[in-house]
């Protein structure tokens, strides 16, 4: 009796620990422009004020430790190299923010479902330029957790469809947008020259195995633009958009 009990309390407390995971996103307590801000005197300082703690990152639903990565105070990480790889590489080595994302099993499908929340217009509810161009770098944050081996490579067929069809339609709404440059369109193109990768033809994945398609791939950066835009076509007719 005395077993089943303990038992039966060792599971109701996993039920609890479960039930606590928090889905409200942590608040940075150091902000950009605040004076603790100004007062850092290395990169490695800004990078230490910017980490979670542990209890609290273990406590963060998935869905709402993505919303904590987007809300990085230090986001200029992701421009401080000459490729978006590198960048996001820097990012993940100096926040336990993201490498705690890519870690979990649920990853995949969180981000998935947020980012067909994404919203291309989504700037048009800002005034300022300054407000406006933040939210074409939000598109770009995101973008570059989803395209990681990490998220993309660990979805199913079904999920790679999906993201495909949305990362299409966001592409092209993009390209169509006089707000966007170029950065953005490589950002979200990357996503989706990976999945054509994985889910077009032998033409489709002839194309991506040029040594300038691969290079975008593993980079993020785009050296042959003319090549670029032929499989953004080819990708176009595997999604039907």
């Amino acid at each position: 009796m005395k077993r089943k009990l303990l038992l039966l309390g060792f599971m109701l407390f996993a039920c609890a620990s479960f039930a606590q995971k928090s889905n409200t996103p942590y608040d940075f307590p150091v902000k950009p422009g605040s004076e603790k801000w100004q007062s850092f005197k290395t990169v490695d300082d800004m990078y230490a004020a910017c980490q979670i703690p542990a209890d609290v990152l273990s406590n963060l639903s998935t869905a709402a430790l993505i919303q904590t990565c987007l809300r990085y105070p230090a986001s200029s990480i992701l421009l401080i190299h000459g490729s978006p790889q590198l960048s996001f590489d820097e990012w993940k080595q100096h926040f336990n923010g993201i490498a705690a994302l890519l870690a979990r099993k649920d990853a995949p499908a969180q981000l998935l479902e947020f980012y067909k929340t994404v919203d291309v217009k989504g700037y048009t509810k800002f005034k300022t330029e300054i407000e406006k161009g933040g939210y074409t770098f939000l598109l770009m944050m995101i973008d570059a957790i989803i395209v990681q081996d990490e998220i993309v490579g660990k979805m199913d067929l079904a999920q790679k469809k999906q993201l495909l069809s949305k990362t299409m339609s966001n592409y092209n709404a993009i390209a169509a947008d006089n707000l966007y440059g170029f950065v953005n369109h490589a950002s979200t193109g990357r996503i989706i020259v990976k999945l054509a990768a994985a889910l077009g033809d032998e033409a489709t994945r002839s194309m991506i195995s040029s040594k300038s398609m691969q290079e975008f791939v593993a980079t993020g950066s785009v050296a042959d633009q003319e090549a670029f835009s032929q499989v953004i076509n080819r990708a176009r007719a595997i999604s039907g958009q």
